[in-house]
């Protein structure tokens, strides 16, 4: 869950950084969530739902423009956005209309970040095209323990003033 954390920190960073005042315009972005999937409610893991509600918010309240929701967004909404960021289990699954949507949103420079179980889906061979790299069922591994997180470059705007650190998660 903090890995997410911190994921989502670099991503809110990234939108805080572009929707400054010397930016044209506010960065748009979609939120896909899913149902959640497993663990106690009270834990937050797997919580697509809870992500989807609290993000928009932060965001918003940041500057950015959030629309989002539980299904792969349409050509129109992902033509009203600059970052599409999926939380979902399967988020990957995107075939027919939804894959030529996406095309043309990648075509036009739009951005893609996936968090968590939205690496999976059901054609990993494609989604790693896309996304680079993608969870093959039958074959990926997870580890779930102690992590460390050490920082190469903290010159970097989103990484400036981190710490490098010990976490318990799952990866």
């Amino acid at each position: 869950m903090k890995v997410r954390f911190l994921c989502s920190i670099a991503l809110l960073h990234a939108a805080l950084l572009l929707s400054s005042p010397a930016a044209p315009a506010p960065l748009r972005i979609f939120i896909r969530a899913g149902a959640k999937t497993h663990g106690p409610a009270e834990n937050g893991l797997h919580d697509h739902p809870r992500f989807l509600g609290d993000w928009t918010r932060l965001l918003a309240e940041r500057g950015a423009q959030v629309d989002g929701g539980m299904t792969f967004p349409t050509g129109d909404q992902l033509a009203r956005t600059d970052v599409l960021l999926m939380f979902a289990a399967e988020a990957g699954s995107i075939a027919g209309e939804d894959r030529e949507h996406l095309d043309t949103f990648l075509k036009r420079g739009g951005g893609i970040v996936c968090l968590h179980d939205a690496v999976c889906g059901t054609n990993a061979p494609w989604f790693k095209t896309i996304i680079g790299g993608a969870w093959e069922h039958g074959r990926s591994k997870w580890f779930e323990g102690p992590l460390s997180f050490y920082y190469v470059n903290q010159d970097h705007p989103i990484t400036a003033g981190c710490s490098n650190f010990d976490i318990d998660d799952e990866l």
